[in-house]
């Protein structure tokens, strides 16, 4: 059937607890707590952001110097 049940199951979770699920990279997830009332363009400030920490964090613990 070809169904991603990992992915299914962060979705369901994500719905159920009232949070964002953020793909980072590669099938690697941050959630985020995205408060209530947010317009669709701030909403998206949130999801851009917490991707662009999620690299930075990544890219620091690699060792990666280059932020």
């Amino acid at each position: 059937m070809g169904v991603d049940v990992e992915l299914i199951r962060r979705l369901a979770a994500a719905q159920w607890i009232g949070v964002e699920l953020i793909d980072v990279d590669k099938g690697e997830w941050v959630t985020v707590e995205i408060p209530p009332g947010l317009s669709d363009s701030d909403r998206q400030i949130v999801i851009e952001t917490a991707r662009s920490l999620a690299h930075r964090l990544a890219g620091e613990s690699d060792g990666n110097e280059s932020l």
